[in-house]
This record gives structure tokens, sequence and C-alpha cells, in this order.
């Protein structure tokens, strides 16, 4: 390890603060940028600009759920009815804040706590509104490191400051001369995103669910998986090759006798931690096509974790809807794995999850919760951050035939004891098959969601199938963007996934290369795909081999 995170007494970390606290100046921008009443077309000059209090047009804070049940107040695991759900299924995309892919979702759903289109940014003297008009292809990756997702959520400071005034996004990039620095402001609309957003409206969509860290994307998916991301705060791969050695959900299941198998398409990102490198749990994971098979014929585990295309290749494009890629793939592999699963027989014992790992660096309104957030282990990053805070909101959807339709669910009743966030679905896991093991402090901090599975029979109105964008639907078109995308250069969340397969392939540490000899996205995955046969088919006998 590069370095040995510090260890903090427990009750000291639960009051202890990344950055000082300083209250809100009078007169600024609390829970959500700038609003006004009036709805430009346009950045405004602002000469004169007097800040003022934000009104959020949605309070949600503190209500019960939508559908009107409480959450269990007892916190520990309890016997859930098992005739309603035996198998989960988690897809988990990549750097998209609530308000940019769910943020006009109240166009369809009534309730969601999303935009009006009067909040902006300030940034060089002028307005920034959001808008429903962002492209499905960034122009640029926005910053979501911690000091940077700090810098946009605390107005260009790092100052700790509650609520957090939301206002730095538009600034904050516009300083770092991104092009078209605005579109962090920018966002899609329903009919844009018509995927995720069908599957909102006809189950439930939750719009107050946080990031566990204002960070970036291997803290927040290891808090996923494990309920801690071990002290590290970055994507620092050196930190990650060795593999993380904390408990998983995955340990927790077969501790539990709960089958679980990660599908994915190019990188299985569980090889990120130590205990899934073994031959035992490289014996659970899948290619995705292995998915739409085992969902076909009702062959599913009781936990699924689903990874997306990370890497296009020459022949697909990438699905994980990073702000270098497509957001309609990412669409399109969400009805996928929907329509598959509403084709099943399991689909009456089904419950599919789709969620983000954090924000992204785009905006959204409402401020994280500070309270009451704690630090799931005693560690404490090496620049002094303590995780006692909460990432930005993510767009969150649950769907299964238990759920009623234009379920919208809020702030947990139990709020701010506790908050919908990344560790949430393990809390509901341990609800619905009844087992007591946690994670981390973070397991009972996260309210459990089994209450929204909530119907007395399962449904039988859902749709066959979810209406996506119809940008590729030519194969012609498809192929184009395959080739666009394959001849760009490796980002660095591929650069660093092609790390950990090296390490999991058994390169030397001093040898991990991260693919910096290879020039363009379509060769990483030529050469992604022969290091997943040496760290994972090569070592699994008898597995199908690619």
């Amino acid at each position: 390890m590069r370095f040995a995170p510090l260890l903090l007494a427990a009750l000291a970390l639960t009051t202890a603060t990344a950055w000082p606290v300083v209250a809100a100046a009078p007169g600024g921008h609390v829970g959500g940028g700038h609003h006004e009443h009036g709805h430009p077309q346009r950045s405004e000059k602002q000469h004169e600009h007097q800040p003022k209090k934000a009104a959020n047009s949605q309070s949600g804070e503190g209500h019960h759920h939508a559908d009107g049940h409480k959450t269990d107040r007892t916190w520990k695991s309890r016997s859930f009815p098992q005739d309603k759900i035996k198998h989960v299924v988690v897809l988990m995309l990549e750097n998209r804040a609530f308000d940019h892919m769910c943020g006009w979702l109240g166009k369809w759903i009534p309730g969601v706590a999303g935009l009006t289109g009067n909040e902006y940014n300030v940034a060089n003297g002028t307005r920034y509104y959001v808008n429903d008009t962002s492209p499905y292809v960034g122009a640029f990756d926005p910053d979501h490191s911690v000091k940077g997702t700090t810098l946009e959520v605390m107005g260009m400071t790092q100052r700790w400051i509650n609520p957090e005034p939301m206002s730095g996004f538009a600034e904050h990039h516009w300083k770092k001369q991104e092009p078209h620095f605005d579109q962090v402001m920018h966002g899609f609309s329903p009919d844009r995103v018509p995927a995720i957003s069908t599957l909102a409206k006809n189950f439930a969509v939750f719009d107050r669910y946080y990031a566990s860290l204002p960070g970036p994307t291997y803290p927040n998916r290891m808090y996923f998986l494990t309920g801690t991301s071990y002290g590290m705060t970055d994507n620092d791969i050196i930190d990650y090759l060795p593999g993380l050695p904390q408990k998983t959900i995955m340990k927790v299941l077969d501790d539990n006798n709960i089958t679980w198998r990660n599908y994915f398409t190019d990188l299985p990102d569980m090889l990120l931690l130590k205990e899934m490198r073994t031959l035992q749990n490289l014996k659970n994971l899948r290619f995705f096509d292995d998915f739409m098979k085992d969902a076909a014929a009702g062959d599913l585990p009781a936990f699924s974790w689903v990874n997306p295309r990370f890497i296009p290749t020459f022949t697909d494009p990438a699905q994980d809807q990073h702000p270098d890629h497509d957001v309609v793939l990412g669409e399109k592999v969400i009805a996928q794995l929907y329509d598959a699963l509403r084709s099943s027989p399991v689909w009456n014992h089904t419950a599919f999850v789709v969620t983000y790992d954090e924000h992204g660096g785009y905006y959204d309104h409402v401020a994280p919760p500070e309270d009451n957030v704690p630090n799931p282990d005693g560690m404490v990053a090496p620049d002094g951050f303590n995780f006692t805070r909460l990432g930005l909101r993510v767009c969150h959807v649950v769907a299964s035939p238990w759920i009623p339709a234009g379920t919208v669910v809020h702030e947990p009743a139990t709020a701010p004891a506790h908050r919908y966030e990344h560790q949430s679905t393990f809390q509901t896991l341990r609800h619905l098959y009844g087992f007591d093991d946690i994670l981390t402090n973070r397991t009972m901090f996260a309210a459990s969601y089994d209450h929204v599975f909530s119907l007395e029979s399962p449904r039988t109105d859902a749709p066959m199938t979810l209406p996506t964008p119809s940008d590729f639907d030519k194969p012609a078109a498809y192929k184009r963007l395959a080739e666009e995308q394959s001849r760009k250069p490796p980002n660095a969340l591929q650069r660093e996934l092609f790390a950990v397969a090296e390490a999991a392939a058994g390169v030397a540490m001093g040898d991990i290369t991260q693919g910096r000899h290879i020039k363009t996205q379509g060769e990483l995955a030529v050469e992604a795909k022969k290091l997943i046969q040496r760290a994972v088919w090569d070592k699994v006998d008898g597995h199908r081999k690619p």
C-alpha cells in the first residue's frame, strides 16, 4: 500500500470534521445553488448580484415516503416474506448526479424533488441556469475528486459549510478552463432518457439517495460492496493493486449460504477486492451474455452485481455512461436488463436496482446531509478527510412487481439518524434475506428500503419492455459510434481498471503499465480481454472460456 490510513478513536470520529465548520453567511445561498422565479432562456450578465436564500421547489426533507409507509425503526434484520423477493439485481452506472439524469422527472411523476428551471450558478459574473438539453456525450469529464466536489458544493471554498450552498459547479469548471464548462448545469428531460424515466414512473424512484462520500468512482463502489473505501478518497490505483482487504457483501452472503454472481462485459470491478481474486469467488464471475441466458432460464442468484461495458471495442460502444461515453448506450443496457427480467420466469420474485456511483461533477441543487454521518471503520485519509460527509444525490430506481407505480421515496422516516446511501442495498438484503451480519458503521446508518415492496400481490400491468432513445437503433449508426469511441485515448477510469486486471493476472507490481503504451480505447479493450483470460478463466477449471 502507498499509505497506511490513520486510525482514530471511534468516539472522536463521530464528531470530528474534515474542514472547519462555518455557518452560511447572512444572505448566502443555502440548499441548492441560486433560484429565481423567472426562467430565462439563456445565461444573463449579473452586474450587481445580490445573493438570496434558495427556495427548493420540493421540500421532501423529513417527510415519510410517498407510498405512505414508514421505514422499520428497529434497524436490525428481520424476517421478510421470502415468497416476495428472491432475486436482487443491481446495475451501477457512472458519474451522473440526480438533477443531471432525473432532475426533470417532475414532468412525468408528481412529487419528485427535482428542478424548476430557476436554479443557477454564477461564473465570471454570469448566471448559468439549469436546463434539460444536455448533450448525450459531454464535452469534458467534470471534476469529482473530494477537493473538487468540496469547491462545487461549498461555493469555491474548502471550508465546511452546513448546509452547503451548492453554488460552485459552474465557477469551478470555468476556472479550470473546461470547454463548455456550463454543461455541468445541464440535464435530461424524461423523454430524452426514456428507459430510466419509464422505470421510475412505473416503480420507485428515490429523490434523497446519496453517494457514500463526496468523491470519485472507486471509493463509492467500494462503499456499496463493503461499507468502506478503506481510508481512500481517490482513484489512485496504486492503493488498489494488491486488492483491498475489507469484508464484502459477497463474503456475508457466502457465510449465510446465499448465492451471488458478478456479471460483466469486459472488466469486473469486484477484482478491486482481494478476496474476490480467490478461486472460490472467481467461479462466481459470468459474462453479461450469461445473465441474459440465466434470466431466461430462471436461474438467477439471490444477488446479481452487473457491470456494463467500460471500454468500447471496435464493434461495440461503452455502456457505462462515463461522461466521455454516450448516455444512450447506458439507456439501452438498462432496457436490455429490464426486458430480460420482465420476461423471466422469476420476474415475480425479483427486484431490479439501477443506481449511479457518484455525481461525476454535475450540478445537484440539494445539499447533502452532513449531520450524524458515521465514519465507517476508524480510518482517516492522509489529507484529513474522515468520511463523515455524504456525497451528492444520485438517481436510484428500484423496479419490482411488488412496488406500486409512481412511488416516490423521500428521506427515511428516521432521518437524520439514517439516510439512503450506498449501504442501503446491503441493509435491504439483511431485511429481505434475514441475516444479522453488518459490514461497518455505515451499514446501520443506511436506511433499508424493503418497505417499498408493499403490495399484497405482484402487479401484472408493468411494461414488458422499456423505450430507449432511437439514436443508434440502426446497425450502421451503432457501428460508427463504436469506431468513434474506440479511436479515443483511454480515460483514467479505464486505465485504472486495466491496471487492476494486470495485478489480478499476476503482473508484478513494478511491471504494472496501466496501459500507458496503448493509444486507443479499442486497443485497450483487446489487451484487457487477454488479461481477464489470465486473471479469471485460466484459473477457473471447467468454466466456459471466451
